[in-house]
């Protein structure tokens, strides 16, 4: 067991740890957030896999309806995190 002051000392680092570093406060307590699944990569991934085969299947206009539908996919992904997260100039 601790002593009175060697408490209050402990009390102490951990306050300042949370005030200046928060981040790593948060994960050492196992409050921290999880980090999200990186859906944009996803996305891009299976974008740019599907479109030769769209191409070979049905053709370049298919090829060109798929990148418009995976670019707005990906921007309306980002517009609901940016939202969600707060635009810095609001």
């Amino acid at each position: 067991m601790l002593d009175d002051q060697d408490r209050r000392t402990l009390e102490s680092l951990e306050r300042h740890l949370a005030a200046t570093d928060p981040g790593f406060a948060a994960r050492m307590r196992g409050t921290a957030p999880r980090p999200r699944f990186p859906l944009l990569p996803v996305l891009l991934l299976v974008l740019f896999a599907l479109v030769p085969i769209v191409s070979l299947l049905f053709g370049p206009a298919a090829a060109l309806t798929t990148i418009l539908a995976g670019l707005a996919g990906i921007g309306i992904v980002g517009l609901v995190r940016r939202r969600r997260l707060g635009s810095p100039g609001d």
